[in-house]
């Protein structure tokens, strides 16, 4: 690589040597530095001096790597140039061009070959066969082809991992703990394979094995723990859980390990605070049972959410806990146009929105749950039922453990 760049400047410059030559080289530099000002590039000036062989080169001859990484889809060239000012040394048709089309024989489309380029530019100073195919290669044969795509796009650095002394120990080691979607877990988060084994990876195993908690059950679905701090994010958010009364924090970050990346001063904190102010009692058991609540975003989805729940719909309090798988749901595709229709149309019976009748409470909130939770086919199949008067004995058939179909597909994106 180093002597393909070198090879490279000195194509672009004369033979003469001496003052007469320093001289020129000094304009050089001094023209290179305006061009690359001129194209945007905020550091041109640390870049000539650093890189003293690329003041050699022509603007001209730097134009010509500019045009092609625009024709490629990345038109902040500078951006590419900054992290990777060597990039100016490389052939166009011998070097870059070969790369960018090796990744697109991978499947990356041209918007997404260009990000990843963008991202890690340096993937155009390695070399093609002894390096990236490679790399490649090997991440076929333990599994990953599949993810491939993704995983480039996510982390293109992936490439600049030792196979010996970096990659195969980490993904032996984690094969150790019996994961069973080596592929999936990687793909969730392959930076990952960049982490320390023995001081970043292996701690927090051992960690969670101290939580007497299944290592597996939390790093396989959020692999992404092995990028949090231990001291400063792990268990502060185990002691903060435990302060707000969650007697068993361990089995609610098993049901959504995410909330361990949440900040408790700007994200986990005001949720708490927003449901005790909405007159919530027992956080905890709602927290058990629907931990989403935590990801939540708190003023665009939470708070009106509770408004809703509470106001509009009827619920009381005491009530939230069995209806918590609610706030998962979209508000404004799911829930209110929902609620506005069955309750339009009479399914919910009049004066057990009101009642204060613990039989009558409980069959509200019964049938809000299950016409809430309908999938989509399930729901209009119903509401045809009903509408051709086999509603009443639809509604009472549905036994009280089994009233809803899985939430559809779609719907698990809806909570955002």
């Amino acid at each position: 690589q180093q002597q393909l760049y070198q090879s490279s400047i000195r194509r672009h410059c004369d033979g003469r040597s001496g003052a007469g030559r320093a001289g020129e080289e000094r304009e050089g530099g001094g023209r290179m530095q305006q061009y690359l000002s001129g194209i945007g590039v905020r550091s041109s000036v640390k870049i000539v001096t650093k890189f003293p062989n690329i003041g050699k080169l022509t603007p001209e001859n730097a134009e010509s790597k500019v045009k092609f990484l625009r024709s490629i889809g990345i038109e902040e060239a500078y951006r590419a140039i900054e992290a990777y000012p060597q990039l100016l040394g490389l052939r166009v048709d011998s070097n870059m061009n070969p790369k960018v089309e090796y990744f697109k024989s991978l499947g990356l489309s041209n918007e997404e070959t260009a990000s990843v380029i963008l991202r890690y530019p340096q993937l155009l100073g390695f070399s093609l066969k002894e390096n990236i195919q490679v790399k490649v290669e090997y991440l076929r044969q333990v599994g990953f082809g599949s993810s491939m795509r993704e995983i480039l796009i996510k982390f293109p650095q992936i490439l600049s991992l030792s196979i010996d002394e970096n990659l195969d120990p980490k993904i032996s080691y984690l094969r150790s703990l019996a994961v069973k979607n080596m592929s999936a877990m990687v793909r969730r988060c392959p930076k990952m394979l960049s982490y320390n084994l023995d001081h970043t990876i292996i701690p927090k195993v051992q960690l969670l094995r101290n939580l007497n908690v299944s290592v597996v059950a939390i790093i396989e679905p959020y692999p992404q723990i092995f990028g949090l701090s231990i001291k400063h994010n792990i268990l502060p958010k185990i002691r903060y859980l435990q302060s707000i009364g969650v007697k068993d924090p361990m089995r609610l970050i098993m049901m959504t390990p995410q909330v361990l990346s949440l900040n408790i001063e700007r994200t986990l904190n005001p949720k708490i605070e927003r449901m005790k102010a909405a007159g919530v009692k027992d956080i905890p058991q709602l927290l058990y049972a629907n931990p989403q609540v935590l990801k939540l975003n708190s003023e665009r989805n939470l708070v009106p959410k509770l408004d809703f729940l509470l106001g509009p719909m009827g619920l009381r309090t005491n009530e939230l806990q069995r209806c918590a798988a609610i706030f998962s749901l979209s508000l404004e595709k799911r829930i209110q146009p929902r609620f506005a229709q069955i309750e339009e149309i009479g399914i919910l019976e009049k004066g057990q929105k009101t009642s204060n009748n613990q039989t009558e409470r409980h069959k509200y909130v019964l049938s809000l749950k299950r016409w809430l939770l309908y999938s989509e086919p399930r729901y209009q199949k119903a509401l045809k039922e009903v509408m051709s008067g086999r509603g009443r004995k639809l509604i009472s058939s549905i036994d009280d453990q089994n009233y809803c179909d899985d939430i559809d597909g779609n719907d698990h994106n809806m909570i955002k």
